[in-house]
């Protein structure tokens, strides 16, 4: 079985929420169970379609999806396309993921989105998702933080 170092981080928020936020912790730890789904998750959602090596298909690529808009007029678009390239992403991941003989906590249930709004003020997109695994445990985590890194 692979071992995956931590390469995001989850900062408690309470009631089973967590703010991701990207960067190696001050003393490298693997990941395992929920988080090394949670890091699993975020790093498709996040990829650019056609930029991984080994499956051009993969990523839902949410940074250019969640690009500031335009106009008003593109959001209802965008939270269709939304809800596309996360259902996308979690069939390939599922896909992936068969014949894999992971634990229960590292393999994809669903991906829920609880909260995607665009705030008026900033004209930034705020994205909060669940993450449920096969044995029904789950984290809420908000990604915002990780739609402005560059």
């Amino acid at each position: 079985m692979s071992q995956d170092l931590a390469t995001f981080q989850l900062v408690p928020l309470g009631n089973n929420e967590y703010r991701m936020d990207f960067g190696f912790p001050r003393i490298p730890k693997v990941v395992e169970g929920i988080q090394k789904l949670v890091q699993h998750v975020t790093k498709q959602l996040l990829t650019t379609p056609g930029t991984h090596r080994s499956d051009p298909s993969m990523g839902a690529g949410l940074k250019r999806l969640l690009r500031k808009p335009v106009g008003f007029l593109e959001i209802e678009d965008v939270y269709s396309q939304l809800q596309l390239s996360i259902a996308q992403t979690e069939d390939q991941i599922q896909l992936s993921q068969e014949g894999e003989e992971l634990p229960s906590d590292e393999r994809l249930s669903t991906i829920n989105v609880v909260e995607v709004n665009l705030d008026e003020e900033t004209a930034e997109w705020i994205l909060v998702l669940e993450i449920l695994s096969e044995s029904g445990l789950s984290r809420v985590i908000d990604v915002t933080n990780l739609l402005k890194v560059d």
